[in-house]
């Protein structure tokens, strides 16, 4: 599990804030965060943003991570999003922009979530179940930086089932908050991790993990073609296409061209 952070290839020293609801993957990124910061030399925070959406449950979330972070040894910090967002993906956008402001007032270069691989699984079925193509297949990535900063988003745990996560915190005896909206088939989301995703898993054992695997290939994949879009389009700015181009490459670059 450990072996999680390498893959990121933080910088040694960096700063890192992590995400934390008080949910239970949350809660394990920062105890491994805290576990490898030493060898690391990272300098780790725990953020807490109140989504609002839910406001009644806001401040016992904060207390419960705030009493981690002095468990932890590090430092806390918290933002409540003002106005509270109507809908989850107006709450997303004000979270991380919240977070992006935490971190650069933390001196983080880096905010982590916890976004595990059964979070990866839910993100491609959905996006699919809405009629994305590559982009979309290619899911939640496991690093991106968040638009009109220089805080860059990583998900350390992307490759890990949440299942283990649990598992993880159960043999360090360390207990979780559980987001009653996770109950709610109000939400799409929801639906799918709690009908449609148990449903492909009971045709086939393993479809969250082939999903998360479609994912990273999906990913590499557009990686690819972005790159070639880039060989042959180098200044995207040009006031026209030229037509000879277009006819002259595989459908897949021309619409990586036409994206960029």
């Amino acid at each position: 599990m450990k072996e999680a952070l390498d893959r990121l290839r933080l910088p040694r020293g960096a700063g890192v804030l992590a995400a934390v609801s008080g949910g239970a993957d949350s809660t394990a990124l920062a105890l491994l965060l805290a576990d490898a910061a030493p060898a690391r030399a990272l300098r780790p925070a725990l953020a807490h943003g109140a989504h609002g959406m839910r406001p009644a449950e806001d401040p016992a979330d904060r207390d419960a991570v705030a009493a981690l972070a002095r468990r932890l040894g590090i430092p806390f910090r918290h933002a409540a999003l003002d106005p509270a967002p109507r809908t989850e993906t107006e709450a997303r956008r004000m979270r991380y922009a919240a977070l992006a402001r935490l971190a650069a007032d933390a001196g983080c270069a880096f905010v982590a979530t916890g976004h595990t691989a059964d979070d990866q699984a839910e993100t491609v079925l959905w996006n699919l179940l809405r009629g994305a193509g590559l982009r979309g297949m290619a899911g939640i990535p496991p690093r991106r930086r968040i638009r009109g900063t220089d805080v860059a988003v990583v998900r350390p745990l992307l490759a890990l089932p949440r299942e283990d996560l649990r598992t993880f915190l159960r043999a360090r005896r360390v207990s979780w908050r559980e987001d009653a909206t996770n109950d709610s088939d109000r939400f799409t989301r929801n639906r799918i991790r709690r009908t449609l995703l148990p449903m492909l898993e009971s045709f086939r054992p393993g479809a969250a993990a082939r999903l998360a695997r479609l994912a990273r290939e999906a990913r590499q994949a557009r990686g690819l073609l972005d790159r070639l879009a880039r060989v042959a389009l180098p200044d995207p700015t040009v006031p026209s296409l030229p037509a000879a181009l277009l006819r002259s490459v595989h459908p897949a670059v021309r619409r990586a061209i036409l994206r960029r």
